[in-house]
């Protein structure tokens, strides 16, 4: 499975003045453990990977220090399995509703004919 981009936005201190942040983060789901069989020995499990793609106030990246951005990438990683859910029941969603606009309109032209 590939990865996804996700956004959040999150008020941070800049100085004296708080600030809204753009955060962009990537993140590709991880795989659990898969069992011996008797084709192949068995994959251990891999953990999901997040990672920051950018930063940004008012559409300009923003430099943060190591700490700043160890923050923001934990809030990331709080956040990615429900992002990731979110993105797949709007998918499936969507799925559904184009098969059954389809149908729909099957059924109305073979009701034309």
């Amino acid at each position: 499975m590939s990865g996804r981009r996700f956004q959040f936005t999150v008020d941070h201190m800049i100085g004296r003045r708080e600030v809204e942040l753009v955060v962009t983060y990537s993140m590709t789901p991880g795989r659990a453990e898969q069992g011996p069989t008797y084709a192949c020995g068995g994959q251990p499990a891999e953990p999901a990977e997040v990672e920051i793609a950018s930063v940004k106030h008012e559409g300009r990246e923003v430099t943060l220090s190591p700490d700043e951005e160890h923050t923001l990438w934990e809030q990331a990683c709080e956040r990615a399995e429900q992002d990731w859910a979110n993105e797949q029941a709007a998918e499936a969603d969507w799925r559904y509703q184009e098969r059954r606009d389809r149908l729909l309109m099957e059924q109305w032209e073979g009701g034309e004919a």
